[in-house]
């Protein structure tokens, strides 16, 4: 408990941005298996998110699209159940090229 509250407490500090699926107006899928996913881009055109996936692929990280009830497409990567995990995810994601500055924690509850 004391490392989530710690990676939750680090976080806040840093700015990073923990949300639920109303932030992309909900999920199509609601079967999300993981509780959190770092979401590094949303995008209208498939084809936009597909080619951010497969960047973050080729660079080792696990990919997927989320598809979001106003038509709109995520990409999440790094799918974990641990606070603690997304932490240490999001601090090796932001080294990578393909990762934008203001990827964002999605909180599937």
């Amino acid at each position: 408990v004391s490392d989530s509250l710690n990676a939750i407490t680090s976080l806040s500090e840093e700015g990073v941005i923990i949300a639920d699926a109303s932030r992309l107006g909900g999920l199509v899928d609601e079967g999300l298996a993981s509780r959190y996913h770092i979401i590094i881009g949303v995008f209208r055109e498939r084809a936009n998110a597909r080619k951010l996936a497969l960047q973050a692929e080729e660079s080792g990280f696990s990919a997927r699209l989320i598809e979001c009830k106003r038509g709109m497409i995520a990409v999440g990567v790094c799918p974990s159940d641990r606070i603690t995990q997304i932490y240490e995810n999001l601090q090796r994601l932001r080294s990578e090229a393909f990762c934008p500055k203001d990827s964002w924690i999605l909180q599937n509850e």
